[in-house]
């Protein structure tokens, strides 16, 4: 709790089903994740797959992220980063930043215990929350951090492109042909759960939308 007991982000994640695991800790520029809790839960907490953490610092959080294969194999990239994986380039620096100004960065991690479905549907629970605590949150190393005003605080300029009608799609004979190639490697999770990260290299030809 904070100074004036409004819950801390921290906490919010705590409350909604994430455990404190692990704390980041860089030695000779090297980053490990020791756990801070047994051995058996960690290991237990590491090796299941579809689940959300977040790096926190004192109270504040400052990424969450999701991860289709298991934690210990979603990590090892940010200990390792590839040189085109920016989000693990990205991480693995403000990690070894904050370390060196002898801030802590915790590891939370939320694993679902039940299986939700939807009629003949499994829902992934991590998929579906990792977008909403990113919006509420607003992590600063998840890029996403302008938050929406509320109508009533746009701008009348705002307000007034809200009201107008959606302009009627280019007709076939108008509509340019995307003239682009990109390649993509398909990797484990594609095979395994149907799942492609075609890159952020990509993310120019694809557009604002993907």
């Amino acid at each position: 709790m904070t100074a004036n007991n409004k819950t801390s982000d921290r906490d919010r994640l705590l409350q909604i089903g994430f455990s404190a695991v692990a704390e980041w800790h860089c030695i000779k520029n090297v980053l490990s994740y020791p756990s801070t809790i047994s051995t058996g839960q960690a290991d237990a907490i590491f090796s299941v797959k579809n689940a959300l953490y977040a790096f926190c610092s004192s109270d504040a959080v400052l990424y969450v992220g999701k991860t289709t294969r298991t934690i210990k194999c979603r990590f090892d990239g940010y200990i390792n980063p590839g040189t085109n994986q920016q989000t693990n380039i990205k991480c693995n620096k403000n990690i070894k930043a904050l370390l060196s100004k002898q801030r802590p960065v915790e590891i939370l991690v939320f694993t679902a215990h039940h299986c939700f479905q939807y009629g003949e549907f499994e829902i992934n629970l991590a998929a579906g929350l990792e977008d909403s605590l990113i919006n509420m949150l607003t992590p600063p190393w998840n890029g996403r951090n302008r938050k929406r005003l509320p109508i009533s605080e746009t701008s009348a300029t705002e307000e007034s492109l809200l009201a107008q009608p959606m302009s009627r799609p280019a007709s076939r004979k108008t509509m340019k042909p995307l003239k682009t190639t990109f390649k993509i490697k398909l990797g484990k999770a594609y095979y395994e759960m149907g799942f492609i990260n075609p890159g952020r290299a990509v993310d120019k030809k694809l557009g604002k939308h993907g």
